[in-house]
């Protein structure tokens, strides 16, 4: 990578195992700038591995937080240690795949993009691009009925291409760009962060695209977090994300669904839980 696109790439990671370190030798081989870990919970081993790792790797930053400060505070976190030119927000258990960096540093200012994240079966993961968000195709979504907002089952573009909203897993952003967005909004613990800076930054002017050639594989369910955690702060969530971006009628719309789909998503994450 030149030293004109020189690409910091930010990796948060909370219980994430062995995975993250798939995830960081996957970024060092693509010859990244630098690699920001910031930690905001793993067990001792992985910690050990990770510091030592810090230390044998001259490009490799670790932050350890003291507690888990929530997945948009890290990525802050890890903006703000970073020197790159160019941000990739990278999931602790996914990896890239070749040339996925090269593909990346294409990102114009101005813009946010978002890379093609594959199961392992090769197939795009859902939630990669996606329509804007709406109370009604959220809710369409949930309930099974119709799913307007993802996009992983339509065809795959060849090219570059405009879309609402992309995966916080996967994207890139210059850092002038981040700045000026004011980074993440840190009121978003864990999910739909994503989705709030994809808006604010098409409402302030800027293009969100996706990449198809800007490729990762991406694991998924390594984390050792309680399913019914991750849904109570998806949750959460949704609520601030309408309570700031929706309409007046979202708003009052988002209050009288909240206690039926609070309730869904706790029953959901219990019986996902059972199952495993």
């Amino acid at each position: 990578m030149s030293d004109s696109k020189r690409i910091s790439v930010i990796i948060v990671t909370y219980h994430t195992g062995a995975a993250v370190f798939n995830a960081i030798n996957s970024a060092l081989l693509q010859k990244a700038f630098e690699v920001i870990i910031v930690d905001n919970g793993n067990d001792d081993e992985t910690r050990c591995r990770l510091q030592q790792m810090s230390i044998d790797t001259p490009n490799l930053t670790y932050i350890i937080n003291k507690e888990n400060i929530g997945f948009g505070a890290a990525c802050n976190k890890g903006a703000k240690a970073s020197k790159g030119d160019i941000l990739v927000f990278l999931n602790p258990d996914a990896e890239l795949e070749e040339n996925a960096l090269v593909e990346m540093a294409k990102v114009a200012p101005n813009q946010i993009m978002g890379g093609l994240i594959k199961n392992h079966d090769g197939s795009e993961q859902r939630g990669a691009r996606r329509n804007e968000l709406s109370l009604k195709n959220a809710m369409l979504a949930f309930m099974g009925i119709k799913d307007d907002f993802n996009l992983d089952k339509t065809p795959i573009p060849s090219e570059i291409t405009p879309v609402a909203n992309i995966s916080g897993a996967f994207f890139v952003i210059h850092r002038l760009d981040f700045k000026n967005l004011k980074c993440f909004d840190e009121k978003f613990f864990l999910h739909v962060e994503d989705i709030d800076i994809c808006t604010r930054f098409r409402k302030a002017g800027g293009e969100v695209v996706f990449n198809p050639n800007a490729q990762a594989l991406h694991i998924g369910g390594t984390s050792k977090a309680l399913k019914i955690t991750i849904e109570y702060y998806k949750f959460m969530g949704f609520a601030r994300f309408f309570m700031k971006n929706g309409d007046l009628g979202e708003k009052f719309g988002f209050i009288f669904i909240a206690p039926f789909l609070f309730l869904a998503m706790m029953f959901r994450a219990i019986i996902s839980q059972k199952r495993h």
